[in-house]
């Protein structure tokens, strides 16, 4: 019975190698995998980001119904434009990823009853391929937060720790 020894990101080839007897006609190479997945994932995701940008762009939903925005990409840009209804400061937040992997984070406050417009720029030859805007003023925020402060305490009550 015959041992081989496998060791992992090697390949076995047949060789004509006369020592090659000794091992079972089998010799272990030191030749590494063409492709490993991360790299042809990766290049898969850069292929498709670069080559159609705007076909998977996309946006999420705003939520805010008194810190209604607007935005969209233009051309190398993230463009957001943002009013607060409200009698009390808002925040508006910005993340967006760019066809050169470049991130956009931003977070800018709104005074009460005011419009802002913000740009945000992925640089050159670069696009906007997937963004998120949310906006929220003091008070859906306060009101959000004893909402959930509520329901903490409920399920604690019910005996539902978490």
């Amino acid at each position: 019975m015959r041992t081989r020894v496998i060791r992992p990101f090697r390949s076995e080839e047949p060789t004509s190698d006369p020592t090659a007897e000794l091992s079972g006609g089998v010799v272990a190479t030191t030749t590494p995998r063409l492709i490993p997945a991360r790299v042809a994932v990766i290049a898969a995701l850069c292929t498709t980001f670069s080559v159609a940008p705007m076909l998977v762009g996309t946006g999420a939903a705003n939520a805010s119904a008194l810190v209604p925005c607007t935005y969209g990409p233009v051309e190398t840009r993230l463009e957001v434009d943002c009013h607060n209804d409200d009698f009390t400061p808002a925040t508006v937040k910005i993340s967006a990823w760019c066809t050169n992997f470049a991130y956009i984070g931003w977070q800018q406050r709104m005074d009460q009853r005011s419009d802002v417009h913000i740009t945000r720029d992925c640089g050159p030859g670069a696009n906007p391929v997937v963004w998120f805007v949310s906006s929220e003023s003091d008070w859906e925020h306060m009101k959000n937060r004893l909402e959930s402060m509520e329901r903490d305490r409920d399920d604690h009550h019910r005996g539902r720790h978490t």
